[in-house]
């Protein structure tokens, strides 16, 4: 198994929807310079994703920085990881099977 580096860049923010744009310019900005116009975008609506599920899911409005976002290399890859304090657990979900129509 790979050691895994030290984490370079950990971000804490409130769970407020403002911290969704937050976080994906954090995460689009601490990117090499020469990686943002490759990885910029996707890794940014990652963390716009996981941490639009935390503010509606896991949220702690007393808390003023309960959700962390973290990113570091390792593998070759970029890892994208965001905590909240949410006492539920992820579940796995099925898609309706009613076919939707649009406009509905």
């Amino acid at each position: 198994m790979p050691e895994i580096p030290l984490v370079p860049a950990h971000w804490r923010f409130p769970a407020r929807p403002t911290s969704v744009r937050r976080a994906r310019h954090a995460v689009a900005e601490s990117l090499p310079q020469v990686l943002r116009p490759h990885l910029g975008d996707d890794l940014g609506l990652l963390a716009s994703e996981l941490v639009t599920n935390a503010v509606c899911h896991g949220a702690c409005w007393a808390d003023e920085h309960c959700i962390e976002l973290v990113l570091w290399p390792a593998d070759g890859h970029y890892w994208l990881a965001v905590s909240d304090p949410g006492a539920g657990k992820p579940a796995l979900a099925h898609p309706d099977s009613t076919p939707r129509t649009a406009g509905v």
